[in-house]
């Protein structure tokens, strides 16, 4: 993982700093998913203070999925919207499946009403049973 020069910055104080706290972990919120290949990268880095002792810290890269909700070792990636191709998340609310054809779509492409869900191309069926009154 090629670091960026801010973390980089970071390092050398901590590694300035004396007494305080040994480990420390550095998160780094990264781009969107979908130009990226894995949903968060995890680096430990351990040396040898001559003055302090054994030091650790733990850099954790992570990146968003197309609505802005952060992957990492908590929330992890559900699927692909099968209409639009946004990267969804297990965030309640990101991830939908719509009602009458069951695919996985995000919230940018369904339509939800009393709990249902229809995706773009299905939301037709909504008006027709809100028209004849079955819902």
């Amino acid at each position: 993982m090629a670091r960026p020069t801010n973390i980089n910055r970071l390092l050398r104080e901590l590694r300035r700093q004396g007494g305080g706290i040994r480990r420390t972990t550095l998160r780094v919120l990264g781009g969107k998913l979908a130009g990226r290949g894995a949903p968060f990268v995890r680096e430990r880095l351990e040396w040898d203070d001559p003055r302090e002792g054994p030091r650790t810290v733990d850099i954790v890269e992570t990146s968003t999925c197309s609505f802005g909700h952060t992957v990492d070792d908590k929330v992890r990636v559900a699927g692909i919207c099968e209409i639009g191709g946004e990267v969804l998340c297990s965030t309640e609310g990101c991830l939908r499946q719509c009602e009458r054809c069951g695919i996985v779509v995000c919230r940018a492409h369904s339509l939800t009403r009393k709990e249902t869900t229809y995706c773009r191309r299905c939301r037709w069926a909504y008006y027709w049973r809100l028209f004849w009154g079955l819902t």
